[in-house]
């Protein structure tokens, strides 16, 4: 954006003004429209969305929407076909009235993440983390593709949570579309196989895998060829083991399901339901062979699943909180994606100052990536003029 382009921009801020009420579509559509209208499209764009009510002029939202931002036909996964129209949403839910079932269902068909952002205080560093990732998307595109290897190697399942997987001849082939991806960031996916029996000893192969993407900076079709996943030739002690990698990402996937089953039980009014389905959840991720051992994840997922509980302690609390914060857990263990939930801004706690290298040490966070949060401590260094509103007494 050009220096004239800036102040025009802020100009255009600094002149919009609140009447009262909350127009959630119009929004939206206004949003969709600037992008579609633009004349420089860069290869990245997104919508960011704050609410902290609920539309009061629409009843209906969804069919309202331009289908760049809800396609038509969405069935649970992303991306979808035509990918490349559909406009990314991140909406946050800003405090105890926002409209978290809608926000969250428009950021899910369109690709985005919902956050719950719970004070004032939180808006700037939740804003900066999300687009500390916006601005580092290095692919675009992502879609793994997988066949079979051998004779009688079946694929039976792919939980890909919110991307798009697909099983196709009888099993031999699958497929997960990714969509994009932030530089350092990582996607874990189980391939749950059926593996014939080995009579003769030989090392069997079991499956083959390539990647294809677009590369941001280039704007190029990039086609990674197969790599090869073989089955070991001799089975060692070790081999008869939990693999704890594995584990891991079933207490993943676990704690993903149980977080949305209790969000289902909590809508109709299943308060104790839904926090029975917690409970016993977080005993099986504390009781599992990567838990145990003291994976930092299986930690993070037990205690990220007690908050939860914890918001659903009245029927109250859980519209008030305990809505928005499980639906944001569901949209960050789906998309594998850091979001803002409550009082926990997203990548907030991925750098910490320290006394060594380039002034920030790490520690455990599951899902941020680097660049969300130093532009979590950019926005933290900036100082922003805040007008303060003095009230007159008469």
């Amino acid at each position: 954006m050009t220096e004239s382009g800036k102040r025009d921009a802020k100009f255009a801020v600094d002149t919009l003004w609140a009447i009262g009420g909350t127009n959630i579509v119009e929004g939206l559509k206004k949003g969709a429209r600037v992008l579609g209208e633009r004349r420089y499209k860069n290869p990245v764009s997104s919508i960011v969305f704050l609410s902290d009510g609920c539309d009061s002029y629409n009843r209906s939202y969804f069919s309202q929407l331009p289908p760049s931002i809800y396609p038509v036909g969405n069935n649970g996964g992303w991306p979808r076909e035509k990918a490349e129209s559909v406009i990314p949403v991140h909406s946050f839910g800003f405090g105890t009235d926002h409209d978290a079932v809608t926000m969250h269902a428009v950021s899910d068909a369109s690709g985005g993440t919902f956050s719950f952002i719970e004070s004032y205080e939180m808006v700037q560093g939740a804003f900066a983390s999300c687009i500390g990732g916006l601005l580092s998307v290095v692919t675009l595109g992502l879609r793994l593709t997988l066949r079979s290897a051998s004779d009688g190697v079946v694929m039976k399942s792919i939980p890909s949570g919110r991307y798009k997987s697909e099983i196709a001849e009888q099993g031999s082939k699958g497929t997960i579309n990714v969509g994009d991806l932030y530089a350092d960031e990582e996607k874990e996916f189980l391939i749950n196989l059926s593996v014939p029996k080995e009579e003769t000893g030989a090392t069997t192969s079991l499956l083959d895998i390539a990647c294809s993407y677009k590369d941001v900076m280039s704007n190029e079709a990039v086609e990674i060829e197969s790599v090869e996943i073989r089955r070991v030739k001799t089975v060692s002690p070790s081999d008869t083991k939990v693999k704890l990698e594995v584990d891991r990402q079933r207490n993943r996937l676990r704690a993903a399901e149980s977080i949305a089953e209790a969000q289902i039980k909590a809508e109709t009014g299943d308060l104790t339901g839904a926090r029975d389905l917690l409970a016993k959840g977080r005993t099986d991720i504390v009781a599992s062979s990567s838990a145990q051992a003291g994976d930092d994840m299986c930690m993070w997922l037990e205690e990220d699943m007690k908050e939860t509980e914890r918001r659903m302690g009245s029927v109250q609390q859980y519209q008030q909180e305990g809505r928005a914060y499980a639906l944001s857990g569901i949209s960050s263990h789906g998309a594998q994606r850091a979001t803002t939930r409550g009082k926990k801004v997203a990548g907030a706690a991925l750098v910490e100052r320290s006394s060594g290298g380039d002034g920030y040490g790490s520690r455990y966070n599951p899902y941020s990536t680097r660049s969300m949060a130093l532009m979590v401590v950019k926005s933290e260094q900036l100082e922003i003029d805040v007008p303060i509103i003095k009230k007159e007494e008469n």
